[in-house]
C-alpha cells in the first residue's frame, strides 16, 4: 500500500489497518473554486500523519485538474 510507506511504524500494515487509524476520520472539506482545504482534527495517530513531509504543504492532484489540497489541524 502506497501511504503506508511514508507512514513511520505502519509501513507493513495491511489496508483496513491504514483506513481505520488515518483515512477514516471526520473533517470538512472547503473548496473555493479553485482549491480544496480539508480541516481535520487532531487524533492519536495525528502526529504519525504530521511527519508525512508530502501533507506539510499544498499538493496538486492530477485527476482534480491539478488543483491543489491543503490539509489543515484543528483543535
Amino acid at each position: 500500500m502506497l501511504i503506508a510507506q511514508d507512514l513511520r511504524r505502519f509501513e507493513n500494515n495491511l489496508a483496513p489497518t491504514i483506513f481505520r487509524k488515518f483515512i477514516d476520520m471526520p473533517g470538512r472539506v472547503v473548496y473555493d473554486g479553485s482549491n480544496f482545504k480539508i480541516k481535520i482534527r487532531k487524533r492519536a495517530h495525528t502526529p504519525v500523519l504530521k511527519e508525512v513531509k508530502k501533507l506539510q504543504k499544498p499538493f496538486h492532484v492530477p485527476w482534480l485538474s491539478d488543483k491543489s489540497i491543503e490539509i489543515i489541524w484543528t483543535a
